[in-house]
């Protein structure tokens, strides 16, 4: 991951309430911008998708919709398990010349014993989790979602998402239809965010399809909470005017088309909708 899009969450913790053993958060807003880098990608085809290149296995994110005050909890010392480990570094989680009383503490916050509101029992070290969470939105023990990052996707007036049943199945699908997803993206000028500010990007229109069954049903659901959180596409290159002035795939492996197998970006393609889920439940949709 490159340094520069990976900003530390930023922590304040008094060293009266850290003496004191708080149980209550004391963890300051998180104020840096998240990106989100899966491993290389997979090795299959990444054609060219309405003229302009799929970036599969590279998802820009940005900061998180929650604070980490309201996601993470100092414990107290007296709370902490006989020996308890943090389960990122495998130390301990206090060691035993720290106590609620000593008149000093550790130097730093990042030895404080943490634990995540979803998570019942999984504690780490402040420094620990924050790490993590610069670079993963969820717990790496339980998987729940901790926070949920947003993306760039363009948010021009008239953009939308559909989805339609249509009763041709797909390869490997025979038993059921076809679920036509449809997202538009409507033309307009780029944000500060964006790669150009001010400069303009054309409409973009991309169809993808999923199996009209249950599991095709609960995908369509992620991917309309994923285009909800801007998620999907972003402003990217264009190589028909060599500049960042077009809208891309924002590195979510997504099927342009029916046929033609995973080298076709097609099906069949048995393992597709398990790949889909996981990858979007690395971003924390679920």
């Amino acid at each position: 991951m490159n340094a520069a899009h990976r900003r530390r969450a930023l922590f304040r913790v008094s060293a009266r309430g850290a003496r004191r053993g708080v149980t209550h958060p004391l963890i300051q807003s998180m104020r840096n911008v998240l990106q989100v880098v899966r491993p290389a990608a997979r090795a299959r085809a990444s054609p060219a998708v309405g003229g302009y290149d799929m970036d599969c296995g590279r998802v820009e994110c940005r900061k998180s919709s929650a604070r980490l005050q309201d996601i993470l909890f100092i414990m107290d010392v007296d709370v902490l398990p006989s020996g308890a480990a943090c389960s990122i570094c495998l130390e301990s989680l206090w060691p035993e010349s720290y106590t609620t009383e000593r008149a000093s503490v550790p130097p730093g916050t990042d030895h404080l014993p943490v634990r995540p509101r979803p998570c019942e029992d999984h504690i780490f070290h402040m420094g620990c989790i924050k790490e993590w969470l610069t670079a993963n939105p969820i717990c790496p023990l339980c998987r729940k979602p901790l926070i949920h990052v947003t993306g760039y996707q363009p948010q021009t007036e008239g953009s939308n998402m559909s989805v339609v049943s249509d009763p041709t199945p797909l390869p490997g699908n025979e038993s059921c239809g076809t679920l036509v997803i449809t997202f538009t993206v409507a033309g307009g000028a780029q944000s500060l965010h964006d790669p150009l500010p001010g400069e303009c990007f054309a409409p973009f229109t991309f169809q993808t399809f999923l199996p009209d069954n249950s599991e095709g049903e609960e995908v369509a659901r992620l991917l309309r909470v994923a285009w909800n959180r801007q998620l999907l596409f972003r402003i990217g290159w264009n190589p028909t005017t060599s500049r960042n002035d077009a809208v891309v795939i924002n590195g979510i492996e997504m099927k342009a088309r029916r046929r033609g197998g995973i080298a076709g970006n097609g099906y069949p393609d048995v393992s597709y909708m398990s790949r889909l889920k996981a990858d979007l439940g690395e971003l924390s949709v679920r």
